[in-house]
């Protein structure tokens, strides 16, 4: 059995104007299209958004880890 590539998205945890969010989400639809896991810090903004485009992504076929600091 092989293991999946780990990616890390990390930024702000503010609120994201609707650009910041838009290309947070995107970011996480590439990572969920690479066939990797998704690594975040856990928290708001960036980290959420691209956090849930990678869970809603069908082409997912790993997991989001968010480490918590």
């Amino acid at each position: 059995m092989s293991r999946l590539p780990n990616i890390l998205v990390i930024g702000s945890s503010k609120p994201l104007e609707e650009a910041a969010q838009q290309r947070a989400a995107a970011a996480g639809r590439v990572v969920a299209s690479s066939g990797a896991n998704l690594i975040t810090g856990g928290r708001g903004g960036v980290m959420a958004a691209a956090s849930e485009a990678y869970r809603k992504s069908p082409l997912r076929c790993g997991q989001v880890i968010g480490i918590l600091p």
